[in-house]
């Protein structure tokens, strides 16, 4: 696991800010940190119940997950409210409109699901 300050120099390098305000760690463009807009941030990770590097690891791993969403037709994303337990589902997504095509717990009907709709392999992309 890398360090905050680690993270932070990494995300600075690429063009990004990770700042820490106590409670939640976010991630957003650096020309954007400068000028003082907090709008939009690209992700944020509460640190209530983890330490400021556990923190910054998530939102630095939701961080590529965001980007790699980004170049592909459709995605997969892991829904959960419980970490543990039955409450937890796998969802198709097509990025163009944010439309959930399919969703199921089990990931092996998401894929039957795409090979039935004719969503090629190279199309999808897991996050």
């Amino acid at each position: 696991m890398k360090t905050f300050s680690e993270i932070k120099e990494e995300l600075n390098e690429q063009g990004y800010e990770l700042t820490y305000n106590g409670v939640v760690v976010c991630i957003l463009k650096r020309d954007e940190y400068l000028r003082g807009d907090f709008s939009n941030l690209l992700v944020t990770s509460k640190a209530t119940c983890k330490t400021q590097d556990e923190a910054a690891n998530e939102a630095y791993d939701l961080l590529i997950a965001h980007l790699k969403k980004g170049r592909s037709k459709y995605y997969i994303d892991y829904i959960y409210n419980n970490k543990t337990g039955s409450n937890f589902y796998h969802q198709l997504v097509r990025r163009s409109d944010a439309a959930i095509l399919y969703a199921n717990p089990n990931l092996e009907y998401v894929f039957a699901y795409c090979f039935k709709s004719g969503i090629c392999k190279g199309e999808v992309m897991i996050l």
